[in-house]
């Protein structure tokens, strides 16, 4: 099977139905892997070297689970403080808990994380100005650009506006 490096949303069902099985059904589909290599995709820049598309890939994956533990942990305690039930209580003051190595890790991943352009942070919080069409996912810029990287294999830098394929450049060889 060959390995398709942009990772979007229906590349990865053509992967996860490979991998279950269901190759025959693909195999009967009219798109080809050549629909799917980098070099067709419409960005004008790629990350410089596999160690940075793991870094943003990293820290945008703890980013969502940070933010989906957060959420999980409020639900379950306001569930407990109506219920009154302690146990509950114990349990989200645990996942608030949980969430703090969460958020190291993914501060450890995203400080080495850079735009190819500007050579901004854009999954740390800097406070830098912005770029006048960036725009928030539920008051953040930084979860936008986590979304993007974890669910189109893309995303465009807040500060800069340029977009970025979640993939290594290829090098010309002469």
């Amino acid at each position: 099977m060959k390995i398709i490096p942009k990772y979007n949303l229906w590349n990865r069902a053509i992967l996860i139905a490979n991998y279950l099985g269901a190759a025959k059904v693909l195999a009967a589909s009219t798109l080809s892997a050549a629909d799917f290599e980098p070099r067709n995709t419409p960005f004008m820049h790629r990350l410089p070297n596999s160690y940075s598309v793991t870094r943003f890939r990293a820290a945008a994956m703890l980013m969502l689970g940070k933010w989906l533990l957060v959420a999980v942990a409020a639900a379950v305690l306001g569930y407990s403080l109506w219920v009154a039930d302690r146990d509950l209580t114990h349990l989200s003051i645990g996942l608030v808990v949980l969430a703090v190595p969460l958020t190291v890790g993914q501060w450890l991943f995203a400080s080495r994380a850079r735009c190819p352009l500007c050579i901004g942070h854009p999954l740390v919080r800097k406070g830098c100005m912005m770029h006048r069409n960036t725009r928030r996912l539920l008051g953040s810029y930084r979860l936008r650009v986590a979304m993007a990287v974890v669910f189109q294999g893309s995303f465009r830098c807040p500060y800069c506006g340029e977009s970025t394929a979640i993939a290594v450049r290829r090098r010309h060889r002469r």
